[in-house]
């Protein structure tokens, strides 16, 4: 999804991952991952180069699983 903040293109990237394991006795059978990031819009074109203007992402991430599997990811990410 791309919009426009201050006059320049952003995309909202977001996701959910569920992993499932299989075998003996594990300590998680499964986790879920929910994940949301703003960053620069990027070209649909994967051979054009990103010429955004604003070069910086952020994102967070909650995990959930089986086994008492429970937490918070924030990322930061700069493209020079």
């Amino acid at each position: 999804m791309h919009k426009r903040l201050w006059n320049r293109a952003f995309s909202i990237d977001i996701f959910a991952t569920d992993t499932r394991f299989f075998g003996d006795d594990l300590y998680s059978d499964n986790y879920q991952e929910f994940d949301i990031s703003f960053g620069p819009s990027r070209s649909g074109d994967k051979l054009t180069p990103n010429l955004a203007s604003h070069p910086m992402g952020v994102g967070i991430k909650y995990l959930t699983g089986d086994g008492e599997i429970d937490g918070f990811e924030l990322s930061f990410g700069y493209r020079s």
